[in-house]
Formats: structure tokens, sequence, C-alpha cells
């Protein structure tokens, strides 16, 4: 049911519109945006999609119609630095579409909710600059909203209530309040335990990530990368290999790893569970990642992207000789090397004893890779 819910807006049928007697105003943008959307033309798609809307509301007024065009505009990916009069129109769109939920009559409630939750994970994604710092476009107001929310429907002990929690967590992280994140982030966790649904959900994962990023500020290394660790191990099999969570994992998991290893507090780490697991051992003799600068998303990318990297290793750890192998849009080159010059690895003196070969640090190759998502959490593919 989840999946059919979620795809009401993104999927309003043609010959749904024409049993409505959809105007035909309405009709042809709406066509345009379909054919876009499949072409991956987000540019056009939005534009589409905007003016579906717009016709909608002038021509159908209140009605199904018009809050799923809202609904569709607004989940339409945008860049994470857009214009501001941009991200307000997608608030607008989804707080339209929330407004209308009531016409899916006895789907309304999950409708209602869940694109609640959507207008709060955008705010939560999309940043402004303030007091010196980029801090997300969201309020405790706007929190304590879904809250109300999903209590007017019945909800609380729900997956929606798990997910408000995962989103309360990753709020009060990103405003620097790690201890009250990690007490939201364990509340997230619980209710995923004892919920009372079973609808899918790769929230319980936001929860656990911004548990570890909490654990991590605190200064609680071994706890933090126990939780990267049970998010990159993936046991449940709920995400793929490759998936952006894990991949997050798993580097967070690496650096944390390699500052517990250099305090002297690996045994009592690996005591408490921390495992010497894939790919660990793939490092082993090589240099170590001691920091790594991820790079930053070039403003022009519209998909996702990769830049494969060679470089040598001075004495200091410092990458050299940095030269593009191969990449899968230009647009990336110039972020990937920028990025690289900013890693730093092992020394030849902390390498010393620990099966030194000086081959190991000569003609590295690395991918560096850049993952643009939708407001879904949708990859949108390179």
């Amino acid at each position: 049911m989840r999946k059919l819910l979620l795809s009401l807006g993104l999927a309003l049928a043609l010959s749904g519109f024409a049993d409505a007697k959809t105007p035909p105003e309405v009709l042809k943008p709406y066509k345009e945006y379909r054919a876009a959307l499949k072409a991956g033309d987000n540019t056009r798609a939005q534009k589409y999609a905007y003016e579906a809307w717009k016709e909608a509301e002038d021509r159908l007024g209140d009605s199904k119609i018009a809050g799923d065009l809202a609904y569709n505009y607004a989940t339409i990916p945008i860049k994470m630095f857009s214009k501001s009069n941009i991200k307000k129109r997608v608030e607008k769109a989804y707080s339209r579409s929330i407004e209308l939920s009531h016409f899916y009559e006895d789907l309304a409630a999950d409708v209602e909710i869940q694109r609640h939750i959507k207008l709060i994970d955008f705010k939560l994604s999309n940043v402004k600059f303030k007091k010196l710092n980029y801090v997300p476009d969201v309020t405790k107001a706007d929190m304590y909203g879904l809250k109300k929310t999903i209590k007017k429907h019945k909800k609380l002990g729900t997956t929606y209530e798990a997910e408000l929690e995962a989103l309360r967590a990753q709020f009060y992280h990103l405003y620097g309040e790690d201890d009250v994140a990690l007490m939201h982030a364990e509340r997230s966790l619980e209710l995923f335990e004892t919920r009372s649904d079973t609808l899918p959900s790769t929230y319980p994962y936001v929860a656990k990530l911004f548990k570890g990023k909490s654990l991590d500020n605190l200064g609680e290394k071994i706890p933090a990368a126990l939780v990267y660790q049970d998010v990159m191990q993936n046991l449940e099999g709920n995400l793929a290999a490759d998936h952006p969570f894990v991949n997050h994992a798993f580097s967070k998991w690496m650096w944390i790893r390699n500052d517990i290893e250099r305090s002297g507090e690996l045994e009592e780490a690996e005591a408490a569970g921390l495992c010497e697991c894939w790919p660990f051992n793939d490092y082993k003799g090589k240099a170590l990642p001691i920091l790594r600068v991820p790079p930053i998303m070039p403003p022009r990318a519209e998909r996702s992207g990769h830049v494969i990297v060679k470089f040598d290793l001075s004495e200091t750890g410092l990458p050299i000789n940095i030269t593009k192998v191969s990449a899968s849009s230009e647009v990336f080159v110039k972020s990937a090397l920028k990025s690289v010059k900013g890693w730093r690895f092992s020394s030849v003196e902390d390498m010393l004893g620990e099966d030194y070969d000086p081959k190991n640090r000569q003609g590295i190759v690395n991918t560096i890779t850049f993952r643009l998502s939708d407001q879904n959490g949708k990859i949108i593919p390179e």
C-alpha cells in the first residue's frame, strides 16, 4: 500500500484525467511534463509540471487533480542551492497538495501524512545561510505541525511517528544539538521496533546515520563506529550494496576506525564489537586515509556522475601528481581534483613496521562519486 500511495501523485493516469473532463489546457502541459520526466530532463519537467498545476488551479480550483499536480511539481528534484523563490514555490506546492489530500477520501489520512513528511524532508535537505552557517530551512514549528497531523489521524506508534523522530534527529543534529538529536534517533529506532504496522521505510537508516553523527560529535567514537558498522554491513539486506547510506556509513566507519586505532583504543573497540571485516583487510599494508574532503556538487550538475583520479603520495601523506583518468562528465572534474588535493593519508613514518611497501604509495586510483538525489531520496542516474 505504501508504494501505491506514494505513486498516486506521480502516476496520475491520463485516462483518469479524461474521466474527470480535464481541460485541454491542463492536459497539454501535463503530457509535456511526463515526456520530459521520461527523458530525464528535470528542467523541462519542472517547467511543464508547474504550468499544468497552475492551469488546474485556475480552471478546476480545489480538486484532487490540482493537489496531485501540485505534488508532481513539488517532487521534481531541484539543485540544493536553487534560488529562494524556487524553494518557496516548491514549499507552496507541497502545502497545497497537503491541503487537497482530503479528496482521497479513505486514503486521505495516509496521503496527507506522507506528503507532510516529504515537505519536512525537503526543507531539511535545502539549506540557507544564517549566522555564518548553513542551516536547514525548517523550524521546530514545522516539526510540531507534522506531529499534530499524525496525532490528528490517530497514527501515533506507527511508521509515520518513527519517521518523524528520524527527521527530528536530523533537525537537531544540523542545528548542533547532538544530545537532543541522539535522543530522537534512539526514539525513532525504538518506534520502528514496536510500530503497529509494517510499512516499508528507509528512515531506520536515517535514524542510525544521525545517531552515528551525533555520537561522533559528542566524542563517543566507539559507539559511533558500531552504529556506522551496522549500516555498512546492512545485514537486513534492505538496501542495495551501493546505496548512498551504505557508502556514507562505510566512509565514516573507516575514518573513525582509523582515529580509534591511532588513539590506542582499538583493542577496547574490538572487544565492544568493532570488526576487522571487509573491506578493512583490503587496506592492510597500504596508506590509510586520515582525511577525505568530500567533493562539492557542481551547481551545473543535473545528474549523478563520477571522476576516476590517479595520484601518488608524498612521504608526509599528501596527494601529488593528481590526474584525471576518466569522467562521466567534465562538469565534475574540477571539483573532484580540488577535493583530492585536500585529502591526507598516513605518512611513511606511520607505515613503517606494517608490511610497508613504497609501491603502495604510487599510482593510487580512486573514484570520486557525485550522487544527486530527488526529493524522494531516489538517486538520479548518471
